[in-house]
Formats: C-alpha cells, structure tokens, sequence
C-alpha cells in the first residue's frame, strides 16, 4: 500500500463485504495504516443497503473517480 499512497491512489471498495477480511482489511486497516481513501455507498437509514453489482461499482467508481477497485473473482468475471 506504500505505492498506492504515493500515487494517490483512491480505492473504490463498494464490491466487498465489510463482514470478510478482504472487506475488513480494505475499508478500515489500509485506510487507518497508509491514509488512502476509499469510496464506500452512501448510508441509507430505514431503506436495506444496496446490493453491489458490477454495474453499480463502475457507476458509483466514476461518479466518485476512484482509480483503484478492490475486487473477488466473481465479480471481475461478472463485469
């Protein structure tokens, strides 16, 4: 993550569950550790929370122009 903090590196980590260590480790260690930032979906109170898919990662990945995004398989073979 060095590199990715020397480039400036903005990871767009929506795909992953935060409940997994992959999720974990990229939505509240590297942020805390390297000072990177993410891009997470917005908090909706009473509403469920939305369902990533690969459409809406990429829409939400440029809206916020992440440049990095963290992903599993499944969802590189999806998109």
């Amino acid at each position: 993550m060095y590199g990715a903090r020397m480039r400036q590196v903005q990871w767009g980590c929506m795909a992953l569950p935060t409940f997994h260590s992959f999720g974990y480790a990229t939505q509240f260690l590297a942020p805390f550790s390297t000072s990177c930032s993410i891009t997470l979906y917005e908090p909706k109170s009473p509403l469920p929370p939305v369902v990533p898919s690969a459409q809406n990662v990429l829409q939400i990945s440029m809206l916020t122009k992440s440049t990095g995004i963290p992903a599993v398989p499944s969802m590189v073979e999806v998109g």
